[in-house]
């Protein structure tokens, strides 16, 4: 029996998902910024800043099955521990992820749906570190191979679906304020490389061992707020200057560009860049004791297509 390992290789702009109405909205310039229930995708170390409980749900409303919105829904909730401590835990369904390999000269469209369980804790630093904020995430990937409409594409029969692989992948992320409005904002996701591994799959009646190994990706965040109402976000989303130099790279490294103002105490609005995309967004806020309800919706927009996300947060004191 002929076994072959073959890489998935994503689409670049794809790589990561698409997570949250109100970060999505700034373009996904998140990482310095993150202060509340989000902080668990974005950056762990904003966890320290949560000072009531929080619950947060995100649904893709169209296009679930185009291969630029891969995220169809996120479940978070995040607590305080202590002051300056905070907690959370997450899922994230990215529905489909879509590759291509060649086998006998044809390229195929390979499929899995991806879920993610994250356990994150964050908290300050004391002493000379005490303006500083650390976080920590422990994901399990959990995957499993799916038919699509793109395996007919390329020809192939592909016998082995519903095949489940897991894995383990590890965070860290850092916080710094030197002052009250400017924050910096550091991630380093996925530091131990996990691996998902499918073996023996039949495609095309040839035995194959597939497997997709989490390259470690490092994130780096600027945000500012001038006052209370307004925010300024700047991110470099996977950082590596070999980049700049490697034609065809696969996993480039891009900039976000966000901003968010609240024009009332009760409506926001959001704008950004997200590699090609530009997006926007509004979101709502009511205030009635024991809880805070916020409604958020953004619209990513890339060449003629357009994907709308849609999320409802509670924080509750």
């Amino acid at each position: 029996m002929k076994k072959v390992s073959l890489f998935l290789l994503f689409l670049a702009s794809n790589l990561y998902p698409i997570v949250g109405a109100r970060p999505m909205g700034m373009g996904g310039a998140f990482i310095a910024v993150a202060d509340d229930v989000n902080s668990c995708y974005w950056n762990p170390a904003g966890l320290a800043d949560v000072t009531h409980s929080q619950a947060t749900y995100m649904e893709a409303l169209n296009n679930e099955d185009d291969e630029a919105c891969e995220s169809q829904r996120f479940l978070a909730s995040s607590w305080k521990i202590r002051k300056g401590e905070g907690g959370g835990i997450s899922y994230l369904d990215t529905k489909k992820w879509l590759s291509t390999v060649e086998i006998d000269d044809k390229k195929i469209w390979l499929v899995a749906s991806d879920r993610w369980v994250t356990v994150s804790v964050g908290g300050y630093g004391e002493r000379r570190l005490m303006n500083t904020a650390f976080g920590l995430n422990l994901r399990r990937y959990s995957s499993s191979l799916m038919q699509s409409s793109g395996i007919m594409r390329g020809g192939a029969k592909f016998d082995d679906l519903k095949k489940q692989a897991s894995a383990i992948g590890i965070d860290i992320g850092a916080m710094y304020k030197p002052n009250k409005g400017l924050k910096f904002g550091l991630v380093l996701t996925d530091i131990n490389e996990p691996k998902l591994e499918f073996p023996d799959i039949n495609i095309n009646g040839k035995r194959v061992s597939l497997s997709h190994r989490y390259p470690t990706n490092i994130r780096l965040g600027v945000g500012f707020k001038p006052d209370e109402e307004t925010t300024f976000a700047l991110d470099l989303f996977n950082f590596d200057i070999n980049d700049w130099y490697a034609e065809g790279d696969s996993d480039q490294s891009s900039f976000r560009v966000g901003f968010e103002r609240w024009v009332e105490k009760s409506i926001a609005l959001r704008c950004g860049l997200y590699g090609d995309s530009k997006t926007c967004g509004i979101g709502f806020r009511k205030r009635t004791k024991p809880f805070d309800l916020e409604i958020d919706a953004a619209l990513i927009s890339k060449k003629e297509k357009g994907f709308y996300l849609l999320s409802s947060s509670l924080k509750y004191y």
